[in-house]
């Protein structure tokens, strides 16, 4: 060591440098000395270097030597930040542990140590340390003796901090330390990639909460909870992640999956920055999700009511959905009109999250038409809220169908109308009951609208959104049934989550292909389509939206599943009188005449989908820019090719008709 230099004044070119500073400076004062002893014929990058002159020139030391520096070293001295204080505390580090740490991460952030190394490991020239020159360093600087073999079993190098890279013997070996995360250790602000900060307004939580996550966030702090599971709603899931981290004074950073599972400097990340991981798995009913065991503080999962969570003292919080006051309260803070805010929050169940966008796009749609707020435009920004989940599995229905456009039989449209009001009275109308419905309260309402093709199932479905102000969703089956085992049940599982969230209609058509009768026959394809059936029985049951079935006939249904239905609506073929006003109600100003529509009527017996078709058929044939009525034999043309269609013999009436209409 180079112990016989002096100074006698304080150069100008050494004035106090940076606080923040000092810990790199003795590092690469270390560094320094070392390389002038050591080598031969030291570049300018040792010979110029002057770490050593500025370190003790700000300490007040007679000597600017390696030696007179160690003497003088004290932790304080070093202004570490406060992640390196709190590592330090945690791992009950040295001097040469704390000299270690920096040597390997101030690599990342200096140019001249890249210098140094890559001169002091001639001819490799790596611009990294290796385990033999860490061992000479400390050796050398802190009169230690370190092998390779102390170095990669060090504490550091266990934790994950320190990285021992390479496949090479030992000694050649390499150390390194993630470059984000020694900015994080060094008091940078850093933003990791891949991974998303929950920021926003102030967190949205059922007030039912507020007293649980206070005593949670207890219990975290004294390390009796560390794995928190939230169960319900997405986005009100992250609402509440972002509540506990202000109670425990620490960042919610959201997480892949997949990275919080191989990331260990992600893991240290989140411990040093106090932060707490939010992660988001999609699970399957049965299926395990494992999390790392991390030192983080805490770390939180949001999942549906599916799948098992497997964590260091674990906690499950059901997340319970806002009460009728809370919502009417919300939308009036963001409407301001008591009126509109009362009829929204009694007509749709739908979090604190949704409320405030809801509003949010409600609003600007308003000011871009330059009218007041009115209830259309919630509803409008209702239909077109994106949920990017629900679409994956389903497709929303945008039609607005009111009364007049749905010609149904007298019984069938009583029965639709009783629906209504049971939908719009799901949640109040448990009030005042007996014990016994008080102890079965579900929110859910399940119907099943059965009958022939094109008796109109899928309008009247629509017709219940439109008269709920509710968002429909058509199941698409080929999205959510799978070939691989459990991955049917996850879809399924997701596409109710995430409806139950927005309080959406699903339809699921065709429904037979997912509650069809269970078969005994013992093989293999009927076994999985029997455990289909039982898992959909049960979560259907516990359903908390509105959930339309449609079937071509309620006897393909198993039995099982009607018993646990709130409704079923025998959708009958239109009478004669029905059929003329669905002639009507589809031609409009284009009607040929209602006498001829009537003859329509009593001559083909075919349901409301099969005259659309025919209409739309006949309309292509006529010039759409005039006002022009269709002619009846245009007409009657197309509704004999919806019997060709079907196969089937076209009536003697219409054959007649359509040769008297040629005679003329």
């Amino acid at each position: 060591m180079n112990s016989n230099v002096r100074i006698s004044a304080i150069p100008a070119q050494y004035a106090r440098p940076k606080q923040e500073s000092f810990f790199s400076l003795w590092i690469l004062a270390g560094i320094s000395d070392f390389g002038r002893a050591r080598l031969e014929s030291p570049s300018i990058t040792f010979t110029q270097s002057e770490h050593a002159q500025q370190l003790a020139t700000h300490w007040q030391l007679s000597r600017y030597d390696w030696a007179a520096i160690r003497s003088h070293t004290r932790i304080p001295h070093l202004t570490l930040s406060e992640p390196l204080q709190q590592m330090l505390k945690d791992y009950q580090l040295s001097l040469a542990d704390i000299f270690l740490l920096g040597l390997c991460g101030e690599v990342e952030n200096s140019h001249w140590l890249n210098l140094a190394f890559a001169e002091l490991q001639t001819p490799d020239q790596h611009p990294r340390p290796r385990v033999h020159l860490v061992c000479e360093l400390l050796n050398d600087l802190f009169d230690a003796d370190v092998t390779p073999i102390d170095l990669v079993n060090h504490p550091l190098v266990s934790a994950g901090i320190l990285q021992v890279v390479g496949d090479e013997p030992w000694p050649l070996r390499h150390l390194q330390v993630d470059g984000l995360l020694w900015s994080l250790l060094t008091g940078a602000t850093v933003i990791w990639p891949s991974t998303k900060q929950l920021v926003g307004d102030e967190p949205l939580v059922p007030d039912a909460l507020q007293q649980p996550l206070a005593i949670l966030a207890q219990h975290i702090r004294l390390g009796r909870a560390h794995t928190i599971v939230l169960r319900g709603a997405r986005a009100t899931a992250i609402h509440v992640a972002r509540e506990l981290a202000r109670y425990l004074n620490i960042q919610p950073i959201k997480i892949a999956p997949e990275l919080w599972a191989r990331d260990k400097a992600l893991h240290l990340a989140a411990t040093y920055g106090k932060w707490l991981p939010v992660i988001e798995p999609v699970l399957g009913p049965g299926e395990i999700y494992q999390l790392p065991d991390a030192a983080a503080m805490a770390q939180v999962v949001i999942c549906g009511h599916e799948g098992i969570v497997q964590g260091r003292a674990s906690v499950e919080l059901d997340i319970p959905g806002f009460s009728l006051q809370e919502r009417q309260m919300l939308w009036q803070s963001y409407l301001s009109s008591p009126d509109l805010a009362q009829e929204l929050a009694e007509s749709s169940l739908i979090d604190g999250a949704s409320i405030q966008t809801l509003s949010h796009m409600a609003q600007t749609q308003a000011a871009r038409e330059q009218l007041p707020l009115k209830r259309q435009h919630i509803l409008d920004s209702r239909l077109h809220l994106g949920n990017h989940r629900l679409r994956q599995l389903a497709q929303p229905v945008l039609r607005q169908v009111d009364s007049n456009a749905l010609v149904l039989p007298a019984g069938v449209d009583q029965q639709l109308n009783q629906l209504i009001q049971r939908c719009k009275k799901r949640e109040t109308l448990w009030q005042d009951l007996g014990c016994t419905a008080q102890a079965s309260v579900n929110l859910g309402i399940r119907v099943l609208f059965s009958g022939e093709s094109g008796t109109g199932k899928t309008l009247a479905a629509s017709y219940i959104a439109t008269q709920l102000g509710a968002p429909l969703y058509r199941v698409d089956l080929a999205s959510v049934m799978n070939k691989y085992i459990g991955e049917t049940e996850k879809n399924l599982g997701l596409l109710l989550d995430e409806a139950a969230a927005s309080d959406t209609i699903l339809l699921l058509d065709e429904a037979d292909a997912l509650f069809g009768k269970r078969t005994d026959t013992g093989g293999a394809g009927d076994r999985f389509a029997n455990m289909l059936t039982n898992y959909l029985l049960t979560r259907i049951e516990t359903h908390p939206g509105i959930a339309i079935l449609t079937s071509n006939g309620r006897s393909r249904i198993d039995s099982a599943f009607t018993r646990r239905l709130d409704a079923i609506i025998e959708f009958i073929p239109p009478a004669a009188a029905e059929r003329y006003l669905i002639w009507q109600s589809h031609l409009g100003a284009r009607n040929p005449g209602d006498q001829f529509c009537q003859l329509l009527a009593s001559y083909s017996e075919l349901p409301g989908g099969f005259i659309r078709n025919a209409v739309l058929t006949a309309a292509t044939h006529i010039n759409s820019a005039e006002n022009q009525t269709i002619p009846p034999g245009i007409l009657l043309r197309a509704l004999m090719d919806e019997y060709r269609k079907l196969g089937k013999a076209i009536p003697t009436k219409l054959e007649h008709l359509a040769q008297s209409l040629a005679a003329q």
